[in-house]
């Protein structure tokens, strides 16, 4: 039988799991100053970043069973995703990402794109066959994984903290990944990723509709 998420065993997928999803998805936003507006726009692509934030510190997370696992291969490509769709959104909308990367580019713009290109080679090369002809144990290649993905958290952090209009100072960047690691360890092993998506796009919308005049 084809391996499908509702098949798997002690798999939640219903309306608590959604709640609890939004739920402290809404918390990963709350510490971003609400007064704190560029427009619906802007707005909107800044909330699409955190919430790949919110899904790239997730994947951080141990995988200690199959279905933990699982999932995290399942979600890695779709947070890529989220990844790339803020970084279009903005140079598609705002001229002024174009004019800076043109002209050399601030801090946050390199660190975003090198967050990127880190992300997607971690999650190609993970995904291909040949992986393990690259490294003589699998201990070494998760060590590689590791570490690699922890290079993406560290670029991603600093692309966020040097933009510094919707997270000012290093203490309120700390405060996102530390209330998805107290939360969501026990509490996110039954979840999908639909519940997660689904949880993701309603905390997006919150982020861009309590910024509205």
């Amino acid at each position: 039988m084809a391996w499908s998420w509702p098949n798997i065993p002690g798999h939640k997928n219903d309306g608590r799991a959604v709640a609890f999803g939004l739920a402290l998805l809404i918390l990963v936003f709350a510490p971003i100053p609400i007064h704190r507006s560029a427009g619906w726009v802007w707005d909107l692509g800044a909330a699409l970043g955190f919430w790949a934030l919110a899904g790239l510190v997730l994947q951080m997370l141990p995988c200690r069973d199959g279905i933990a696992f699982q999932r995290h291969r399942f979600l890695a490509p779709w947070v890529l995703a989220l990844c790339l769709v803020h970084a279009l959104w903005f140079l598609i909308v705002d001229p002024i990402t174009r004019f800076d990367l043109r002209n050399g580019g601030a801090v946050h713009l390199w660190a975003a794109l090198a967050g990127l290109a880190v992300l997607a080679g971690l999650i190609l090369q993970a995904r291909l066959p040949e992986r393990f002809r690259l490294y003589p144990t699998y201990r070494a290649f998760r060590s590689a994984h590791r570490h690699a993905a922890l290079c993406a958290i560290a670029a991603v952090a600093i692309h966020v903290l040097f933009s510094g209009y919707y997270v000012a100072g290093a203490g309120l960047i700390a405060v996102l990944p530390l209330i998805l690691v107290a939360l969501l360890r026990p509490a996110w092993a039954g979840l999908s990723p639909s519940c997660l998506g689904l949880g993701g796009a309603a905390a997006t919308l919150i982020f861009v509709l309590m910024r509205l005049p």
